[in-house]
């Protein structure tokens, strides 16, 4: 894991988004003030978006909650307003500080640490921007998939022997919900992407990440494919499909063969590459004459070597838990699954090995920035599959793209257990 203390690159200028320079990219509506996260619920004059409500509605009413744990009440005073004025939830602890109740689920890093923790990240502000112009689109994520991994003052290295080296604060957070069927059929997740570098390369980047084909999904065991499922139709049916990738453990070849009957417990990991970007040639909205201009290409790669579930298209639901590994003989005495009673533990109790809370996560899976334009500030509809110079119908995401020559990097991998108490499925 990554060590560097906290570094405050102070590239910033005059040509750059507000956003970008440390100030929010966020605004209260007028005659409102933004309380300290975790500190107090939203005015109720406030809007809010599906996410804060729609979502967390439907969170509290069908995840079993363990003794002890935070209630709803508690858990709303942890939010922030969006670019659009409404209120969205955003990270917070596994254990709520001030009442020391637990959540339930953790978000990853916390974002405080990082150069950017003064930006607010509003978990499901991409999908809500589908409203009211594309509605079929709309993507209520559940909430505990959100998560957010961070370094300050990392390095960056050029691909092909180049021996430039930089040295970049980046943020990312990505919504991978590991526990349920979603992300079997749904290839759609909400991606935040924020670098800064000290050659004076940065970009500020919101969408849904499209991972591979709707209703497509690829299995996973070990570091290698074992070829690619149609679980069901895409949901929702408008999805589009992009270059990202999803790929989950699946019960044949991977756990019956690789996991159970050969002992191969390390073999299960969930990875996930995200792609974000856009070319200007591609959009059929930037001048022609800018199309040859820009271009912006990168993924991040995230990996999950305890997720709960595995794909199982032959039961119900289509899906198996990781803690029936637990209750075959060959793998009882293994030591992932020693301190989970043989197995006999509910899939989304704590004692559970499975959290979906273990991640690697390759900031610069690859990065390739090339803005020639003289414009830094675009526009694009929330899957980022068109781009402009202003805002268009359907097209009011703000991204960031600093001028760049042509330039590729790589690198950067940050690898964090984020377990503790309480923390359990579905998370």
């Amino acid at each position: 894991m990554l060590a560097a203390p906290p570094t405050r690159l102070t590239v910033c200028g005059a040509a750059l988004l507000l956003s970008a320079c440390g100030a929010p990219d966020s605004a209260s509506p007028a005659g409102l003030e933004t309380p300290p996260s975790g500190v107090g619920a939203p005015p109720t004059s406030a809007g809010v978006s599906r996410a804060y409500s729609t979502v967390l509605d439907k969170h509290y009413a069908t995840v079993r909650a363990q003794p002890g744990e935070c209630s709803r009440a508690v858990h709303d005073r942890f939010w922030v307003y969006g670019p659009d004025g409404k209120v969205y939830p955003t990270w917070h602890p596994p254990v709520d500080p001030q009442t020391g109740c637990a959540f339930g689920h953790e978000h990853g890093r916390d974002p405080a640490g990082s150069v950017w923790g003064s930006r607010p990240i509003p978990f499901g502000y991409v999908s809500e921007q589908f409203e009211p112009t594309a509605r079929d689109r709309q993507r209520d994520e559940d909430h505990v998939g959100h998560k957010i991994e961070w370094a300050n003052n990392a390095e960056a290295a050029t691909p092909g022997g180049n021996p430039e080296r930089i040295r970049c604060d980046i943020l990312t957070k990505l919504h991978q919900g590991t526990h349920s069927a979603d992300a079997m059929t749904n290839n759609m997740h909400e991606l935040f992407f924020d670098i800064r570098c000290d050659n004076g390369m940065e970009v500020h980047w919101k969408a849904l990440s499209r991972l591979g084909q709707p209703g497509r999904v690829d299995g996973f065991c070990a570091g290698a494919g074992t070829g690619q499922h149609a679980p069901g139709p895409a949901s929702p049916p408008s999805s589009v499909g992009g270059k990202g990738t999803r790929a989950l453990p699946d019960w044949d070849p991977c756990i019956r063969a690789r996991v159970v009957e050969q002992r191969q417990h390390w073999a299960i990991s969930e990875r996930w590459i995200a792609n974000y970007g856009a070319a200007a040639g591609e959009s059929g909205v930037t001048q022609a004459d800018r199309a040859g201009e820009l271009r912006l290409n990168g993924a991040v790669y995230m990996a999950v070597s305890d997720p709960p579930r595995f794909m199982r298209l032959e039961v119900p639901g289509k899906i198996g838990r990781m803690i029936e590994i637990c209750q075959t003989p060959q793998l009882r005495a293994l030591d992932v699954c020693r301190g989970s009673e043989a197995g006999t533990v509910p899939w989304d109790d704590p004692r559970s090995p499975f959290l979906g809370a273990s991640r690697s996560t390759l900031l610069i899976d690859s990065f390739e920035i090339d803005n020639k334009t003289g414009i830094t500030r675009w526009y694009t509809d929330p899957l980022g599959n068109r781009i402009s110079s202003t805002p268009f119908p359907g097209g009011t995401m703000e991204q960031h793209i600093s001028l760049a020559t042509k330039r590729e990097y790589f690198g950067t991998e940050v690898r964090a257990n984020y377990a503790g108490r309480g923390v359990h499925a579905p998370n």
